[in-house]
């Protein structure tokens, strides 16, 4: 069979060629054979991973949080969390994750508005490498946080 160019073989062998420069089929020094390589080991545990359908650190916590959007949960309370400039997001089903904010004095307006009566929507779920990005909306504002994980209400 001809190989014409093409780049066929496994995903090792793409790598290689590719994004290393070595043909897998010849023997001459250069980077370090596919098993003595941590960056190509990586590669190749995390695209295992995916074909084995593993989910991600935020896969569980971004699909939670979609279900809860798309059912359009109320937002019950924002409450202090034990680390600074973090709070925990309490939905009405009892799903609580620990959020943060770029800006130290949205989470406290956030509380007091909840508290006020006011209504805090949830209008926006978007994953990220490791947290959940949420945009939150008031009467008035527009807060962006991330969602890092699940917790707990005291």
């Amino acid at each position: 069979m001809e190989d014409n160019g093409a780049v066929g073989g496994t995903a090792k062998d793409w790598v290689l060629r590719v994004v290393l420069g070595r043909d897998p089929e010849m023997d001459h020094p250069g980077p370090p054979p596919i098993a003595e390589h941590p960056d190509l080991l990586t590669i190749d545990t995390e695209l295992e991973r995916i074909r084995a359908g593993e989910p991600g650190p935020t896969t569980i916590l971004t699909h939670r949080l979609r279900v809860v959007h798309r059912r359009g949960v109320r937002i019950a309370a924002v409450l202090p969390a034990p680390v600074e400039h973090t709070a925990r997001l309490v939905f009405a089903d009892r799903t609580v994750v620990v959020i943060r904010s770029e800006q130290p004095y949205d989470l406290p307006d956030l509380a007091v508005r909840l508290v006020r009566g006011e209504r805090v929507h949830l209008t926006r779920v978007a994953p990220e490498l490791d947290a959940v990005r949420l945009v939150l909306t008031t009467q008035s504002r527009r807060v962006e946080v991330r969602a890092t994980g699940f917790d707990q209400a005291d």
